[in-house]
């Protein structure tokens, strides 16, 4: 059997010694320079600023990648600084390698390396600045996180939701709880109602329960969770907007709801059911996504749309089970790029195969009504078995993301009650789809949503 070399290990204090030694053999060289004959040194200032912390830290990071650190702790805990800058790289890393290139790139950076490598020389160029680094990763994300980004599913109802009868049934259940599921209860904590809106918030409690051995006896150990959920609806709609970043969370949020008031959930998304049959064009679920993105994000103000995440549906129903042997399936497949709606690949899949594309992220700008600030979005929109996910990034500016959100959750509200915004401009993109699809190459420059 093959054997690698166990890698050096090697105390803090021999690491930070290396680094002085290195150090003062450069101010030495840098002396002898100085001393040869012939030769003028020009000095700029005479207050030259020392860079001796700097360049150790340098010296040191690059110290780390041939040997390993093995650095004192006090009782138990890792030294401040050095948990501050793997939080920053980890931080960084959260972002593609891609991207990761392209900052390093533009501030004239290497970017050859791994994530870590180039996530290194980013977070020194910038000084290890904590808000500098936030800033920079919001700027840059490609989705929005459930961690960094405002979250909103919404969810069909059967019938319009009457707000105010509504609120009068959840009155009763304030400060009390409803089981949803084994092990599993929504608290209901607060409530706000009037004829126009409903609005009611609590926490999603759940436990885990699992079994250990502990001194040969077997032990049933709770492990809890907590999600906190909140629920609005419009007086007339039908349909509910939970926010807040968990699944769980927000299925249980909508199924109390619907125990307590009486407002039966469709279970599906109009005019997107993922098992509809599929007649001569796309599949519902695609004809949903394409015109949001094409028109009602126009009606919203989000364009210069760049799709860069799509993920198709491609198989239908559950697997049969059997004893004897797992059958693979493929249950969906995911692109990653950019422009990917342009794509031929893409292309044949909605259009030959007339798969249903059920998720999208994308990059979108907006642009505030107010001041006329302009801001870049990372946005995903999904199409789920029983309701629409929408997620906004931060971006720059969180808040003016929170105005794009709240427009991205009115334009699919609406796509939900009214169906396709524009059939002609729907049938065009269906159109332009169908001929990239029997094309052979994929174009030099995106079209297919241009604005």
């Amino acid at each position: 059997m093959k054997r690698t070399s166990p890698s050096t290990v090697v105390t803090k204090e021999e690491l930070d010694d290396a680094a002085h030694d290195l150090i003062e053999l450069a101010k030495a060289r840098g002396m002898e320079l100085r001393r040869l004959p012939g030769r003028r040194v020009f000095t700029s200032s005479p207050n030259t600023p020392s860079i001796d912390e700097l360049l150790r830290d340098n010296l040191r990071t690059a110290l780390e990648d041939e040997v390993i650190a093995a650095n004192p702790t006090a009782d138990g805990e890792i030294d401040g600084n050095e948990l501050d800058h793997e939080l920053i790289k980890k931080a960084l890393i959260g972002l593609r390698l891609s991207a990761l290139r392209s900052v390093a790139r533009e501030r004239d950076l290497l970017v050859s390396g791994n994530s870590e490598q180039v996530a290194s020389r980013i977070a020194q160029e910038l000084g290890w600045d904590a808000d500098a680094i936030a800033r920079l990763v919001l700027a840059h994300e490609e989705e929005p996180t459930a961690e960094r980004g405002h979250i909103s599913r919404i969810f069909p109802t059967q019938e319009t939701v009457d707000t105010a009868l509504a609120g009068e049934l959840l009155e009763l259940v304030s400060g009390r709880y409803v089981r949803v599921g084994v092990a599993r209860w929504f608290v209901f904590e607060e409530l706000a109602f009037d004829p126009a809106r409903l609005e009611v918030s609590g926490t999603f409690r759940s436990y885990r329960a699992t079994v250990d051995d502990v001194r040969g006896e077997a032990t049933l150990t709770p492990v809890p969770s907590r999600q906190s959920a909140q629920v609005v609806a419009d007086t007339g709609a039908a349909a509910m907007e939970v926010r807040g970043p968990g699944l769980q969370a927000a299925r249980a949020a909508a199924g109390a709801v619907q125990l307590v008031t009486g407002t039966d959930l469709r279970g599906y998304v109009p005019r997107a059911e993922l098992a509809a049959e599929v007649g001569n064009g796309l599949h519902p679920a695609s004809d949903f996504i394409l015109d949001l993105v094409s028109t009602r994000f126009d009606q919203v103000g989000l364009f210069d749309r760049n799709i860069t995440v799509a993920r198709f549906r491609v198989a239908e129903g559950e697997p049969e089970e059997d004893s004897t042997f797992s059958r693979p399936a493929l249950r969906a497949v995911r692109f990653e790029g950019i422009h990917l709606l342009d794509s031929i690949a893409a292309c044949r899949l909605l259009a030959h195969e007339r798969r249903p594309l059920v998720e999208i992220a994308l990059q979108v700008s907006y642009k505030s009504n107010e001041d006329g600030q302009l801001v870049r979005l990372p946005v995903k929109i999904g199409v789920e078995t029983d309701h629409v996910l929408i997620a906004t990034g931060y971006g720059s500016d969180p808040q003016l993301s929170l105005d794009a959100h709240r427009a991205l959750v009115n334009a699919v509200k609406a796509e939900i009650a009214e169906g396709v915004a524009d059939d002609d401009a729907l049938a065009i993109l269906v159109a332009r789809i169908g001929a990239r699809a029997d094309e052979i190459d994929d174009p030099e420059t995106a079209t297919m949503l241009t604005d």
